[in-house]
């Protein structure tokens, strides 16, 4: 049987005996609210670090995790993908990747991946030079040869300093691990994920600063059609910019713009 989802902003009354119960879906602007740990990633390797491996996801990079929690794992994965909202990643997505496919981490095209420490027959970097790899569990990011994007000043900073302010971030979600046994027995506060996830969409806000200028309109009526025009917002920005390289050659910006 199949059950409609409801639309946007709606409040649904359900009688439980005695008492009514009311639930509400999203606003379609909101955020909606999500069961991973948004925490687990920069609490463990730090927020510099995870502003960093989001701009090499942002320049589609390749980024493999690695740790003993396979929790953790699918976590760290899933969260890294979803700090770029809201764009999407189109690319390969395999949280853990079987012994097996261990040679899937050559690929020459951007992935996000990662393997159980047991699983792995050699250290990852034996394997290839062009990817980011995060050791989850020793909390460091090796980027071998791939170059870290530079971000503008600003922006940068601004997410840097929001992000230091959730007071989670200052205690280790990975160290907690091994008495709890996985990420989903760590319960994580709303308010908690919507300043993680609310500091990444105000920096993307930031880099985009202005690009409804750019927007060129087929029609408007009965429903709006629009077409980002991708040469003319570049022309109006530095070629150092990073928001000029990302919109040339990713294309999960591209995607979302269009």
């Amino acid at each position: 049987m199949e059950v409609i989802y409801p639309p946007p902003a709606t409040i649904l009354n359900f009688a439980y005996g005695t008492k009514m119960l009311k639930f509400a879906t999203p606003h379609q602007e909101e955020f909606r609210h999500s069961d991973i740990c948004f925490s687990l990633l920069p609490s463990s390797i730090g927020v510099e670090a995870t502003v960093q491996v989001v701009s090499c996801l942002l320049a589609e990079e390749k980024v493999f995790f690695w740790s003993k929690h396979y929790s953790a794992l699918t976590t760290a994965a899933e969260v890294a993908t979803k700090l770029l909202y809201p764009f999407r990643w189109p690319h390969v997505h395999i949280p853990i990747l079987p012994r097996w496919l261990m040679d899937f981490m050559q690929a020459p095209t951007p992935y996000v991946m990662g393997m159980h420490k047991q699983a792995m027959e050699c250290r990852p970097r034996d394997m290839a030079d062009d990817v980011v790899i995060v050791d989850l569990d020793r909390g460091t990011v090796d980027f071998g040869s791939v170059p870290v994007p530079e971000l503008p000043a600003p922006p940068r900073a601004r997410l840097i300093e929001e992000l230091e302010r959730v007071p989670v971030l200052k205690r280790s979600v990975m160290s907690q691990l091994d008495s709890i046994g996985n990420t989903t027995a760590y319960i994580e506060d709303i308010h908690t994920q919507m300043q993680i996830r609310g500091a990444f969409m105000r920096f993307f806000a930031d880099l985009f600063r202005g690009y409804e200028k750019d927007l060129m309109f087929l029609r408007r009526y009965p429903k709006p059609i629009a077409i980002f025009n991708q040469a003319s917002f570049m022309k109006a920005h530095d070629p150092d910019y990073i928001v000029h390289s990302v919109l040339t050659t990713c294309t999960c910006l591209i995607l979302v713009l269009n």
